[in-house]
C-alpha cells in the first residue's frame, strides 16, 4: 500500500509465525485518502531471519479501523470500525494466516476497542 495510508494497530498471532497490520486509507469517509478500502494486512514471518513477506490484504469491511485483535485462541480476528460503527469477525486459517470473513457484524457507536471476559469454572 502506497500514498497516503494510516497504520493503527499491529498484531502476532499466538505462535509467531503471521503479522497482521491495520491499514487506514481514508476510504468512505471523506478525509485524505483512498480509493482502495481499508484493510488487514497479513504477513508472514520468516523462521530464519524474522523478516516479514507480504501475504495479502483483506477488507474490515468498514471505515477507519482504529482497532482490531485476534481471539484468545488466535482463530478469530476482529476488526473494530470506528467511522462505521462496527465490529467484523474473520476466521484466521492458521495454515496461511488468511483472514475469511465470517459474515458476523456487531453494530456499535464508535467502537475503538474489543474486551474479551474470561468467565470462572
Amino acid at each position: 500500500m502506497t500514498g497516503d495510508s494510516r497504520g493503527g494497530e499491529i498484531a502476532v498471532s499466538p505462535d509467531g509465525r503471521f503479522v497482521y497490520a491495520s491499514n487506514r486509507s481514508g476510504a468512505g469517509d471523506g478525509s485524505p485518502g483512498g480509493p482502495e478500502p481499508d484493510t488487514i494486512g497479513v504477513f508472514k514471518v520468516s523462521a530464519k531471519t524474522g523478516l516479514l513477506r507480504p501475504v495479502g490484504w483483506t477488507s474490515t469491511e468498514g471505515i477507519r479501523p482504529r482497532y482490531f485483535c485476534l481471539g484468545p485462541d488466535g482463530r478469530k480476528l476482529y476488526a473494530a470500525n470506528e467511522r462505521s460503527h462496527t465490529i467484523v469477525t474473520y476466521d484466521v486459517d492458521t495454515a496461511d494466516g488468511g483472514l475469511r470473513p465470517t459474515g458476523g457484524v456487531v453494530h456499535t457507536g464508535s467502537p475503538v476497542c474489543v474486551l474479551f471476559l474470561q468467565e470462572d469454572s
